[in-house]
């Protein structure tokens, strides 16, 4: 009688490569972790300049400042903003916006804190300046505050 060889691979051989399998996936994770806390930081040291920017520049050419974050990303100029004497109707000003462009951050609109996944923290001074910090609790991966950037 002829001995007929199967093709394929027995159960040990299937077991030790599941093994030597988990074992890289459970080595990698905790790197991935970090490397994921990273780019979440960097995403929001990115997002948080942007949006500063567009504000300065919303400053520099209305010499008042947005009444919402989300009015950057307008196409036409908002109803309202902040000046020093405080709530301005938009009058004859012209409009140069939107002072973030589409998909700049968010499409649209400003999406929420990448860390956090909560909109940012927003402060606003009697003279209406607004000042943008992350709404994330704790630290980076180098050990720097979130509120610090």
């Amino acid at each position: 009688m002829r001995r007929r060889f199967v093709k394929g691979l027995t159960l040990p051989e299937v077991a030790i490569s599941a093994l030597v399998i988990g074992g890289a996936v459970y080595a990698a994770g905790p790197h991935y972790k970090i490397a994921v806390q990273k780019s979440k930081a960097a995403a929001l040291k990115t997002e948080l300049t942007l949006i500063r920017k567009a504000i300065d520049q919303f400053h520099a050419d209305t010499e008042g400042y947005p009444d919402k974050i989300e009015d950057l990303a307008r196409e036409t100029a908002p109803p309202i903003y902040w000046c020093r004497g405080g709530m301005m109707e938009w009058g004859t000003q012209v409009w140069n916006g939107p002072y973030i462009a589409f998909g700049e951050v968010g499409i649209g609109k400003i999406k929420n804190d990448p860390v956090s996944e909560k909109p940012y923290t927003i402060i606003r001074n009697e003279d209406g300046r607004v000042k943008v910090f992350s709404s994330a609790e704790g630290k980076d991966p180098s050990g720097t505050e979130f509120r610090e950037y």
